[in-house]
């Protein structure tokens, strides 16, 4: 059995399409500085013009929760400009298959 990690998945639903795309490249920057910080993968699943789901997998759940605290006030402020989040988590055990192509995935050097 693999390592126990843990995953925060996150579920934006934007005012417009115009709301979504302003904001994505906002969550992608900060999020981008979160892999020196125990964050090991995201994925980012465009689900429509206006719902956009964030997966987060951490190495545990007290980097994920150190994260997520110091987040409030940012979380807040997206209420405030109308953006419902709702957000998950969970252990995680990941599995992936010989034939994964992990090249498929943007490696980030932290």
């Amino acid at each position: 059995m693999g390592a126990i990690m843990y995953t925060r998945v996150h579920t934006f639903k934007f005012q417009n399409k115009l709301a979504k795309s302003s904001m994505l490249e906002t969550i992608r920057q900060f999020t981008d500085t979160l892999f020196d910080k125990g964050l090991q993968m995201r994925l980012f699943i465009d689900i429509n013009d206006t719902t956009l789901n964030v997966v987060n997998v951490w190495d545990s759940e007290e980097n994920s929760a150190k994260i997520q605290k110091s987040f409030n006030d940012n979380w807040k402020d997206m209420k405030d400009m109308g953006i419902n989040i709702s957000i998950t988590g969970g252990k995680t055990t990941a599995t992936y298959s010989d034939k994964t192509n992990l090249s498929l995935m943007t490696k980030k050097n932290v």
